[in-house]
C-alpha cells in the first residue's frame, strides 16, 4: 500500500519532481567535472520515473496523445470511421433496445417480480381471458395471492359522436395503486370508494389523450365528459411515464365495477373474459402458485360448472416480456433472432470495412513503425499503439451508437404505437454495448493490428519499399475483407428485395375478396344487454333502413367482419399446419364479398345451421387432399357436418397467409347479439357511414354503433409490412454503400502500391484496357466468392422468413435478380472509378514516385 500511494502521489507531483531531478543530475554533473563519467541523462531520467511511476502509464498516456494526433491529421478518416462505427452499433443497439423493453426488462411497475398473469388451459383449450365472476372469487378464496387486479379492454364511443372511438380499459379499482403510480393530476380510482355498485361514474385520461384532446389543461379535473352517451366525471390524468401491462396503448380508464353502467342494460363483467394479474405473496414460486389456485379453481367449478369445468386450470406466466405465453415468446424470439442475425451481419460488414480502411493507413505507415522498431520499441508495442487508435475510434462510435440506437427506438415505438416505455439504458442495455463494442473492436482494430505486426518491417526503411510489388501481398486481407462486405450486402439486399416483391404483392393482388367498397357496422349489442328476440328485431329495422337507401347494393350479418380483430381460430388434427377461422354467416356473405363458390353450392334458408357447412379451397386441399369433398363429413376423422361448397381462399384475417383457412357455418338464432353488418356501396362507401349510424342509434337509442370502411383495416393490415419493407431497403442500401466503399479503397490502395509498375507500363506502351484489367483482376475472386457465399446464405434465410409474418418467396427471382444487378452495378463503379485515375498517371513522375 506504501507503495501504491508513493507512486500515486508522484503522479500527482511528477512535473516538479522531474524537474528537481534534472537540477540534481545538473549538480552531480558538475561536481564530478566529467560528464561523460557521469552517463547518459535521459536514459538515467527515464530509469528514474520507472522507479517513482508506471511506466505502462506513461506509455498509454504517449499512444493516446499520438493517436489523437494522427486522428487529426487524418480528419476524412476519423469522421468515416466514426460514421461506419455509429451506423454499425447504433443498428444493432436499437434492436437491443426493442428485445430488452419488450422480452427482457419487466413492466416499469413496483414490485414487478411478484406480479404474475392467468390464464385459463385445459386438455383441448387455451384462453387468455378469465371470466370476471371467477377473478373476485379467487380474489377472495386463495392462499397465495396478496392482490388480484383485473383488466379488460373495448372501443367506445367518446362525446356527443358515435363515430368518434377511443380505447378504453376497465379495469379493477386498485389497479394503479398496486402498479405503484399515482396521478399526474387528480387522483387515480380508490378502492374504498369506487368499488362500491352505486359510486359515481369517473374516468381517467391518459397523458397523450389528456395533451390533444384538452390541450394540456390542468382543469380538466371535475369535468364531466360522455363515454358510450353517458356522463362521467373526469378524476385524475394518468402520468406519461405509466406503461401499462401488456403494451396497450388506452386513452381512458374506468371502474370495472361501472362497465354497466356504460353498457346499459347489460351485464357485461359478469359475462366478459378478463385479464387477470395477481401480485404473489412473499416467497410463493411460480410452481407453488399454479398448485395454490387448484382448490379454488376446483370449488368454482363446483359452484359454476356452466363457467368452469372441471378440467380446467389457471396457469401463472412471469411479467418479464410482458406477460407473454410461452407459445407467443417462442414464436416472437425466432423472429427476434433472425433479425439480430441479419442486423449482426450488418455490424460485421461495417467492421470489415473499417478494418480494410485500417488496414490501409497502416500500411502507409510501415516506415513509421519500423523507425520505431529501430529506435528500440516492441512489436507489442506497435500493436499497442495501432489498438490504442481503434479504441478511440470505438469509444466515439459507441456513445455516438447508443444516442442513435436511443431515439431510433423510441422513433420505432411511436411507429408501432407502443406505449411510453422507458428508454433510459440499464444494465443490460450497457453490457450489450460493451459486448458488440468488443466484438467490433476484435474486428476492425485488433486483426489488422496483429497483420501489420506480422510483417517484415525493416524492409520498410529501404527507400521506395513500401511501393514495390511485395507490397501486394499486403492486400491479400483486404481482398478477404471485401468478399465478407459483398457477402454480407448480397444477404441484405436480396432479402430487403424480396420483402419489397412481398409488398408489392400484397398491394396487388387478390385478396379473395373484394372489400373496395363495402363499410362495418359493428354495435356490439352484448354489452347493451339486447340479446335474443330483441336483437333479431334489431337487426332488422337496421337492415330496413339501410336497404331503402339509394347507395345500399346488398347486406349481410357476420360473426366476423373480414380483416376484423376479433378471431376464432381451430387447429384440427387432420391439418395441423393450418389456422382454421371460423365465421357464421348467412347466404348473401358470399355475394357480397364477392367469394366464389368453387364447387358445390352456397347456403340455402332451408339449410340447418348445426349440420351444413362451407370450407374454403386451402382447407380441403389440406385436410382431404382434393377439392372434390362435397357431401362429406367434416372434420375428416370426426364428422358432425356435411360439407354442401368449397369456397375460394378470402384471407379473411391476413392479406397473405398460406398457414390460414376459412369454414363457414350459417349462424344459429341465439347468436344475433354477436354479429356485425356488413354493406356493399354502389359507388361511395363514405356515404353510408352516417347512415348506418343513424340506424343503429333509431333501431335502439342505446346502442352507439360503430362503422367503418373496410379499407382502413385493409391499410392497418398493411402498415407493418411497409415499415418492415422500409426499414429492410435502408439497412440493405447502407450497407452497400459500405461495401463499394470497400471496394473504393481496395483500388485505390492497388493503384498507391502500383504506381512505379503502372508507370513503367504505360511507358512501354501498356493500353488502357489492359491497365484496367491489370487492376480489376484482383477484385473477381472476393467479389464472386462474396456473391456465392450471400446468395447462398440469402436462400437460407429467405427459406426461414418464408412462414408467418414474412412470407417471402425465395423461388421469387424478381427480387433477388434485382438485388444481384443493384450490387454488380454500384460495386462496378466503385472500382472502375479509382481504376480510372491509374489512366493518368504521368510515367515520369510515376518511376520518381517514392
Amino acid at each position: 500500500m506504501t507503495e501504491w500511494m508513493r507512486r500515486i502521489w508522484y503522479l500527482l507531483n511528477r512535473r516538479r519532481l522531474g524537474r528537481e531531478v534534472e537540477r540534481e543530475m545538473a549538480s552531480h554533473r558538475e561536481s564530478m567535472g566529467e560528464p561523460v563519467r557521469f552517463g547518459n541523462a535521459l536514459r538515467l531520467r527515464e530509469e528514474a520515473r520507472d522507479i517513482w511511476g508506471w511506466r505502462w502509464l506513461d506509455q498509454t498516456w504517449q499512444d493516446v496523445r499520438h493517436g489523437c494526433r494522427g486522428l487529426r491529421k487524418s480528419p476524412s478518416f476519423g469522421l468515416t470511421a466514426w460514421l461506419i462505427l455509429s451506423f454499425g452499433i447504433g443498428l444493432n443497439l436499437t434492436l437491443f433496445q426493442m428485445v430488452n423493453l419488450i422480452l427482457l426488462k419487466p413492466p416499469a411497475v413496483k414490485h414487478p417480480h411478484s406480479l404474475v398473469r392467468f390464464t385459463r388451459h385445459s386438455k383441448t383449450m387455451t384462453s387468455s381471458g378469465v371470466p370476471y365472476p371467477a377473478t373476485q372469487f379467487y380474489r377472495r378464496n386463495n392462499t397465495v395471492l396478496a392482490a388480484v387486479l383485473t383488466q379488460t379492454s373495448s372501443d367506445v364511443a367518446w362525446g356527443d359522436n358515435a363515430g368518434d372511438r377511443v380505447r378504453c380499459s376497465f379495469v379493477s379499482a386498485n389497479f394503479f395503486e398496486e402498479l405503484g403510480y399515482g396521478a399526474a393530476y387528480g387522483r387515480v380510482f380508490n378502492e374504498a370508494e369506487d368499488e362500491k355498485p352505486d359510486a359515481p361514474p369517473v374516468v381517467l385520461l391518459s397523458h397523450v389523450f389528456w395533451e390533444t384532446r384538452f390541450d394540456r389543461d390542468p382543469g380538466v379535473i371535475s369535468r364531466t365528459v360522455r363515454i358510450n352517451d353517458r356522463p362521467a366525471t373526469v378524476i385524475g390524468v394518468v402520468p406519461v411515464s405509466f406503461p401499462g401491462l401488456r403494451l396497450n396503448t388506452s386513452q381512458v380508464w374506468v371502474p370495472m365495477s361501472q362497465i354497466d353502467y356504460f353498457h346499459t342494460g347489460s351485464e357485461t363483467k359478469n359475462e366478459w373474459g378478463t385479464e387477470m394479474y395477481a401480485r404473489l405473496r412473499p416467497g410463493i414460486s411460480l410452481s407453488a402458485a399454479r398448485e395454490g389456485m387448484k382448490p379454488a379453481v376446483r370449488e368454482f367449478a363446483r359452484q359454476r360448472p356452466q363457467v368452469f369445468s372441471e378440467d380446467e386450470y389457471l396457469e401463472p406466466s412471469a411479467s418479464t416480456g410482458h406477460f407473454a405465453m410461452a407459445k407467443d415468446r417462442q414464436e416472437i424470439w425466432t423472429i427476434v433472432l433472425l433479425i439480430a442475425g441479419l442486423t449482426l451481419l450488418v455490424l460485421i460488414v461495417a467492421c470489415a470495412n473499417l478494418s480494410s480502411l485500417v488496414l490501409s493507413r497502416a500500411n502507409h505507415r510501415l516506415r513509421e513503425f519500423s523507425i520505431r522498431l529501430a529506435l528500440g520499441a516492441g512489436r507489442w508495442r506497435i500493436v499497442r499503439q495501432l489498438l490504442t487508435e481503434s479504441l478511440l475510434l470505438l469509444g466515439a462510435g459507441l456513445v455516438t451508437g447508443m444516442l442513435l440506437g436511443y431515439e431510433a427506438a423510441k422513433t420505432l415505438a411511436a411507429q408501432f404505437k407502443l406505449p411510453p416505455l422507458d428508454f433510459t439504458p440499464d444494465w443490460r442495455a450497457l453490457l450489450a454495448g460493451l459486448s458488440i463494442a468488443l466484438f467490433s473492436l476484435l474486428l476492425f482494430g485488433l486483426l489488422p493490428a496483429l497483420r501489420i505486426a506480422r510483417q517484415d518491417l525493416t524492409s520498410s526503411m529501404k527507400d521506395g519499399a513500401q511501393q514495390s510489388s511485395g507490397g501486394l501481398q499486403r492486400t491479400r486481407l483486404q481482398r478477404v475483407l471485401v468478399g465478407t462486405q459483398v457477402a454480407g450486402s448480397c444477404v441484405l439486399l436480396i432479402v430487403a428485395g424480396l420483402m419489397a416483391r412481398g409488398l408489392q404483392r400484397l398491394l396487388a393482388a387478390d385478396p379473395g375478396f373484394d372489400f373496395v367498397n363495402v363499410v362495418v357496422l359493428e354495435p356490439s349489442l352484448r354489452l347493451y344487454g339486447i340479446k335474443g328476440e330483441a336483437a333479431r328485431a334489431y337487426w332488422g329495422n337496421v337492415r330496413h333502413a339501410l336497404a331503402a337507401h339509394r347507395e345500399t347494393e346488398s347486406l349481410a350479418l357476420v360473426s366476423l367482419a373480414p380483416l376484423g380483430r376479433n378471431l376464432n381460430e381451430t387447429i384440427y388434427p387432420d391439418a395441423t399446419d393450418l389456422k382454421v377461422m371460423s365465421s357464421n354467416v348467412e347466404p348473401e356473405f358470399f355475394p357480397l364479398m364477392r367469394i366464389p363458390i368453387l364447387a358445390g353450392r352456397n347456403f340455402q334458408a332451408s339449410d340447418d345451421y348445426r349440420t351444413t357447412i362451407i370450407i374454403s379451397k386451402r382447407l380441403a386441399e389440406r385436410m382431404y387432399g382434393t377439392m372434390n369433398v362435397v357431401g362429406q363429413g367434416f372434420p375428416k376423422t370426426r364428422p358432425d357436418k356435411t360439407i354442401i361448397g368449397i369456397a375460394g381462399d378470402a384471407n379473411l384475417i391476413k392479406i397473405q397467409a398460406n398457414n390460414v383457412a376459412e369454414r363457414y357455418s350459417l349462424f344459429y338464432p341465439g347468436q344475433y347479439e354477436d354479429l356485425l353488418l356488413i354493406a356493399r356501396a354502389r359507388a361511395h362507401p363514405d356515404r353510408l357511414l352516417e347512415p348506418m349510424r343513424t340506424a343503429a342509434r333509431q333501431a335502439d337509442d342505446r346502442v352507439l354503433a360503430h362503422a367503418r370502411l373496410m379499407k382502413l383495416d385493409f391499410e392497418s393490415k398493411l402498415q407493418a409490412p411497409r415499415l418492415t419493407s422500409l426499414i429492410a431497403t435502408l439497412v440493405g442500401l447502407l450497407t452497400l454503400s459500405l461495401a463499394c466503399l470497400g471496394i473504393f479503397g481496395l483500388i485505390s490502395y492497388a493503384v498507391s502500391l502500383r504506381t512505379k509498375e503502372i508507370g513503367v507500363r504505360v511507358a512501354l506502351g501498356a493500353r488502357s484496357n489492359s491497365i484496367l484489367g491489370l487492376l480489376l483482376r484482383q477484385l473477381l475472386w472476393p467479389v464472386a466468392l462474396g456473391i456465392v457465399i450471400g446468395t447462398g446464405s440469402a436462400v437460407v434465410v429467405g427459406t426461414m422468413l418464408g412462414g408467418d409474418p414474412f412470407y417471402l418467396r425465395i423461388n421469387d427471382p424478381a427480387g433477388s435478380l434485382a438485388a444481384l444487378l443493384v450490387l454488380v452495378l454500384t460495386g462496378g463503379l466503385a472500382a472502375i472509378v479509382p481504376a480510372r485515375r491509374a489512366l493518368r498517371i504521368d510515367p515520369m513522375r510515376a518511376l520518381r514516385h517514392e
